[in-house]
């Protein structure tokens, strides 16, 4: 269980490195000028990023946790 757990935090570092080069990219232009709300690129600041990936990391951790623990009947 630690390795699946180390595993996981790897990919979370890994997934937020992702996130911000493409954000410093123009990876993203394609969707602006296709998408109804242009300014949505704008939003995703560092710290909404980091919030986006804590909230996701608190959900899996807590479903990973009501998995195994239903799961062990």
């Amino acid at each position: 269980m630690e390795s699946a757990l180390g595993q996981n935090v790897a990919n979370e570092k890994n997934l937020r490195a992702h996130m911000e080069k493409s954000l410093g990219s123009g990876e993203y232009k394609r969707m602006d000028s296709t998408s109804r709300s242009p300014q949505t690129r704008g939003n995703l600041s560092p710290n909404k990023i980091n919030t986006l990936l804590g909230q996701m990391t608190v959900y899996n951790c807590t479903l990973y946790a009501l998995l195994t623990t239903f799961g062990e009947k």
